[in-house]
């Protein structure tokens, strides 16, 4: 084979390699808002080298770069978005890459004549290493829509030290969107469809919008974030009182604390019931004792802190007294009970005495009953010494009288 022959195979093999490391790597279909920023993301590969006539490596050099619509080979006078050598592109064409492997096209205020198919072309120093990727990228255009934001968060409740991203977002995938952050209603400085809050904190709390830049009626519903301070600490309740055991009269301050916490704006609760006073130092006194309950006290922004109950017992002024009063009185009662039992007992005892003094008096006033020996009608006979005996037998009812008696006597001796 002649030397002639051997350069030209050699060049083709070298072209085939090299046209086979060409190439263009276009984003998926993008989906735009009319009136937004889209920027198409690309790279390329050009080829390195090629072998000239004379059997010479060359070294490939990219001296030109094209992006046009709707065109497989976007060459000569296709007509093009943007062109590296002409100076009258559109402004709203910016290329964002260069010459050596960086291809991306920013498109801003899209309109719908610019939904299309969007090719890139590479020309070289050397005819052979032009090349033109004919998939291309599609874009689609839609009117303006509300835009909506969605989070990396399930819900909104977050904790102090985590991270969240909020991401802007419309009907269809839109890429790199211009749009305007809103927190509160007032805006912020990030730009781009995705929000990245880090690390979190309470202050980051709000309601977050957006909307794009060029259009205030595409403004998000509100998306409502909420952080909960990193590591809620437990308050705790002290007292300048040895223990929770006062007495009427008596005062006592009862301080709610924290680690590494200062300036605390708290709330007091007694029975579970809100108090009026805020301050770390709870001031009661003179106490009672409707002051008697359990104290509790925690951060008004965050009910996780509330401490653990703190038993106040406040014992009446006048207890003590009412209870000596009491014992006193009790006394005094058994000790009247004590007395009418005696005078009960004495009176029995007098009566028992009495009845034992009659019987004993009957005795001696009759004793004859007992031991006479006269005959039965020998004691209605008369007596010599009595006159007045005789005499009163002569009064109508005097005998009956005498025999009566007589006769009771009688009847006692039986």
């Amino acid at each position: 084979m002649a030397v002639w022959d051997r350069k030209i195979l050699w060049g083709f093999v070298l072209l085939l390699a090299g046209a086979g490391a060409q190439s263009v790597n276009y984003p998926h279909p993008v989906c735009a808002v009319k009136g937004s920023t889209v920027t198409l993301l690309c790279s390329f590969t050009p080829v390195k080298s090629v072998i000239r006539e004379n059997g010479r490596e060359v070294p490939i050099v990219i001296v030109r770069v094209v992006w046009c619509q709707n065109h497989e080979i976007c060459q000569g006078t296709t007509p093009s978005v943007y062109d590296s050598e002409s100076t009258n592109n559109d402004r709203r064409y910016k290329y964002l890459g260069d010459k050596k492997g960086n291809c991306t096209l920013q498109i801003t205020d899209i309109q719908k004549s610019d939904e299309a198919t969007f090719r890139f072309r590479m020309e070289a120093n050397d005819t052979r290493g032009h090349f033109t990727d004919k998939s291309g990228v599609k874009v689609t255009v839609t009117d303006p829509v509300r835009m909506k934001i969605t989070s990396s968060s399930a819900d909104g409740e977050m904790r102090g030290g985590e991270s969240v991203t909020l991401y802007c977002t419309a009907v269809c995938t839109i890429h790199q969107l211009e749009v305007t952050w809103f927190k509160d209603n007032h805006v912020l400085s990030e730009s781009g469809p995705a929000l990245q809050l880090s690390p979190l904190t309470a202050k980051d709390s709000g309601n977050y919008t957006c909307g794009l830049k060029t259009n205030n009626r595409t403004v998000s519903l509100p998306y409502s974030l909420h952080v909960e301070a990193e590591d809620p600490v437990r308050m705790r309740i002290n007292s300048s009182s040895a223990d929770g055991e006062m007495r009427g009269g008596e005062s006592v301050t009862l301080y709610c604390t924290a680690v590494n916490i200062h300036q605390l704006e708290v709330t007091w609760f007694k029975d579970n019931h809100a108090l009026s006073e805020s301050g770390p130092a709870l001031q009661l006194g003179p106490l009672t004792a409707k002051d008697s309950g359990n104290y509790t006290c925690g951060l008004r922004t965050n009910n996780r802190t509330v401490s653990l109950p703190y038993s106040l017992h406040v014992e009446d002024e006048g207890g003590n007294m009412s209870l000596i009063v009491g014992v006193a009185f009790g006394v005094l009662l058994a000790l009247i009970a004590l007395i009418v039992v005696l005078c009960i007992i004495k009176r029995r005892r007098a009566a028992d005495k009495g009845h034992r003094a009659v019987g004993g008096e009957t005795e001696q006033k009759h004793p004859d009953n007992i031991s006479s020996n006269r005959k039965p009608a020998e004691l209605w006979a008369p007596s010599a010494t009595s006159p007045s005996t005789s005499n009163s037998r002569n009064r109508p009812g005097t005998v009956q009288t005498d025999s009566v008696v007589v006769q009771q006597s009688f009847n006692v001796q039986v």
